[in-house]
């Protein structure tokens, strides 16, 4: 009985089955590895379209969600720090500046967790300021901002039985 193996073609890979070969071209030679470098001067609406799209899969990931989870974790810890003035391993009782530096550190983690969300709402925003037919009304009013208690749809009160 003959074994046979399956060799990958762009390195010395040597695969059981077709699905580990598979496997291997996806994580070995993905089309965007970790040397890819992204283009973020968004000139058109097709290059936010495409960035959009990787953060979106990335945000839907198991691994971005769990670094997530340590993340917001992390910050929890630091909060307590922050708000307690204390070590929270050790218990030891912080200086001002460590309490500074715990701040600090809480908020870039804050940012990073964000992160993603906010550039999707920007690369959108591009989408939305691309158009340039304008999309307003000269005659449109908002009647809310006239009555901010209004009930649009509701019966009016003189209608109402008593």
């Amino acid at each position: 009985m003959t074994k046979t193996t399956y060799n990958c073609k762009k390195c010395d890979f040597k695969g059981k089955t077709a699905a580990g070969l598979k496997t291997h071209g996806r994580f070995k030679h993905a089309e965007h590895s970790k040397s890819h470098k992204f283009d973020l001067n968004i000139e058109n609406q097709a290059q936010a379209n495409e960035l959009v799209g990787h953060l979106s899969i990335m945000t839907a990931t198991s691994g971005w969600l769990l670094l997530e989870q340590i993340m917001k974790g992390n910050i929890a810890v630091l909060e307590e720090m922050i708000l307690d003035k204390t070590d929270a391993i050790t218990g030891k009782i912080l200086s001002n500046e460590e309490v500074e530096d715990a701040r600090k550190t809480r908020n870039v983690m804050k940012e990073m967790t964000e992160m993603p969300e906010k550039l999707i709402k920007q690369f959108n925003r591009h989408q939305s300021d691309g158009d340039d037919t304008p999309t307003y009304d000269p005659y449109a009013v908002d009647v809310r901002q006239f009555n901010p208690r209004s009930s649009v749809g509701q019966p009016r009160a003189s209608t109402l039985k008593t």
